[in-house]
């Protein structure tokens, strides 16, 4: 997965949590440094997910927070690319 971000905070730290990840137990925490402009691109590995065909899940919540602000953004993304159906 691949999150990006801009009009942060130049030269400081991003928290980036990751909610309702399928199957995972809790948040997936992690961060990224923004540079001279405030922008950042963190990446982070998953392995695919397996689920029954008719388990339902909902969409990814990612929050990204400015730590020298504390200001944020939220995005829903769909967690199809991570799972496959059984």
């Amino acid at each position: 997965m691949s999150v990006t971000g801009k009009h942060f905070r130049p030269n400081t730290r991003v928290d980036i949590t990751i909610t309702n990840f399928p199957k995972a137990d809790g948040s997936i925490p992690f961060s990224a440094n923004t540079d001279g402009l405030g922008s950042f691109t963190a990446f982070k590995s998953f392995s695919r997910r397996s689920v029954d065909r008719n388990e339902e899940f909902i969409n990814l919540l990612i929050t990204a927070r400015d730590t020298a602000t504390g200001q944020f953004v939220i995005e829903n993304v769909s967690a199809e690319p991570y799972v496959t159906r059984r």
